[in-house]
């Protein structure tokens, strides 16, 4: 491992293993950035380098850092039955900074990443043409500020800041934990986001063929909520460099907020042209089909793409599994819940939306036991008192299911059908005053009930409303 200077920040003087999977002729250098590519999806630390042997140059492909031989040998092990790829240990080619004795910032020759246990996110990508030496880190130099805010390293020529915010971050298992995200003034931290414009402009300014600079200023103005400047700066970004799948990707997002489906979708389909293998191309491709346009066999189909790159992406089964209760096939759907929560057990929609699918096969009390799981994660979660309390009012536990459309109200003070399914309680125990209450708030609220439900409610209490 090479030295570096760091300031408030220890300097790890270990010496750290990594596991090497490939070493490919450049000239196959495609095939090597395609495994690359679908490992980073799965989360794992990966990187690659250009080297010379005798006359010829190698591209050498390593994944994970590792403080002993035995650790890079027990996650290969692991590694090789998951993957079906073969491995050795070796030295592992990186620099590595601990920050606050609990994460780490490992900078490799293709790549920055924060690291805490298992838990990796690569945070700024080095150029590819300058990933073609060892060197590399002589002079990136990554620094820590003394209050550990930010981060500092020379790269082309100039000084780049990485500033960090405190987050969280889940592993593919769905464990939590806190991360700080460190993102080149193009990803910068929340709260910061004029600073980070200006930051954006003054590079622009400075360089206005700048493609990343452009992006970067449309993913803030995105996260700020200005859409259309977003879209004007990605429309730049791409004028720039038309070859950037991932700005394809963020303004089919945009575009999908603002309700332009159409222009999404074909903002997703140019991403997968650029890069077949782009996980998050497809899923929200699938998105815009499932939201915008009710397809959900073509959603079925990009969500099953999307999870077939990346196995490990719980989101895209939640979704897919969404997309199959819309179709009716509810055992599907089931399925692919069931595989979300193994991903991730405290994903709260996961098991929200089991239990909806539950429901409608008129398992009730399987669909029950998924909505106290949703709560007893996410108290919060008014979908889920909603759901729990229409299968204990067709289960005829009536005072649980008024119980649960309280909780639901008082979250969401204005759903209507929360107010409907209350009333309906009310009239099937009698409280025909309650009821027609609730009926009142529901129609107030946008509800269409049915004139032949009103007559009943009306005969029921002997008088009208």
């Amino acid at each position: 491992m090479i030295a570096t200077e760091t300031l408030g920040a220890t300097h790890s003087k270990k010496k750290y293993y990594s596991i090497q999977i490939t070493a490919l002729p450049l000239t196959q250098k495609k095939d090597g950035f395609k495994i690359y590519k679908k490992l980073k999806e799965k989360g794992y630390l990966v990187y690659y380098y250009k080297v010379k042997i005798k006359e010829n140059w190698w591209l050498r492909l390593r994944v994970g850092v590792f403080a002993s031989i035995e650790k890079a040998q027990t996650f290969g092990d692991t590694f090789k039955l998951k993957e079906g790829l073969d491995f050795f240990v070796t030295n592992a080619t990186v620099v590595v900074n601990v920050l606050n004795a609990e994460y780490e910032i490992v900078t490799t020759p293709s790549a920055i990443w924060l690291k805490k246990d298992s838990i990796n996110k690569e945070i700024f990508q080095f150029s590819e043409s300058k990933v073609e030496t060892t060197d590399l880190f002589a002079y990136t130099r990554p620094t820590i500020s003394p209050d550990g805010s930010k981060i500092v390293f020379k790269y082309e020529s100039k000084v780049n800041t990485i500033y960090v915010t405190s987050e969280k971050m889940a592993d593919e298992k769905g464990n939590s934990a806190e991360r700080f995200t460190l993102e080149d003034s193009g990803q910068t931290a929340r709260g910061d986001t004029d600073r980070a414009i200006s930051d954006f402009s003054e590079a622009i300014k400075s360089n206005p063929a700048n493609a990343k600079a452009y992006y970067n200023r449309g993913n803030v103005y995105q996260r700020k909520g200005y859409n259309d400047k977003a879209i004007a700066d990605y429309n730049k970004s791409i004028a720039i460099n038309p070859g950037l799948a991932e700005v394809y990707i963020k303004r089919g997002i945009t575009f999908r907020r603002k309700g332009r489906y159409d222009k999404a979708i074909s903002d997703y389909c140019k991403a997968i042209e650029l890069d077949p293998d782009i996980a998050k191309a497809y899923y929200n491709r699938g998105v815009a089909y499932y939201i915008g346009k009710a397809e959900y066999e073509q959603a079925v189909s990009d969500f099953s793409r999307a999870i077939e790159i990346a196995p490990g992406y719980a989101v895209a089964y939640i979704n897919r599994g969404a997309a199959y209760h819309n179709k009716g096939q509810f055992d599907q759907a089931i399925s692919d819940f069931d595989k979300a929560i193994e991903i991730n057990p405290k994903d709260a929609k996961a098991y929200n939306n089991r239990g909806h699918a539950y429901f409608y096969k008129e398992q009730f009390d399987r669909a029950i036991s998924d909505y106290n799981k949703t709560i007893a994660i996410d108290p919060g979660y008014a979908d889920a008192y909603y759901g729990r309390g229409i299968a204990y009012l067709r289960t005829g536990q009536y005072d649980m299911a008024i119980f649960s459309f309280n909780k639901c109200l008082e979250i969401n003070p204005e759903n209507a059908k929360g107010y409907y399914h209350r009333g309906l309680t009310f009239f099937v125990k009698g409280d025909f005053d309650k009821s027609w209450d609730d009926i009142k708030k529901a129609q107030a609220l946008g509800a269409q009930i049915t004139p032949e439900f009103i007559k009943t409610l009306n005969e029921a209490s002997g008088r009208e409303r």
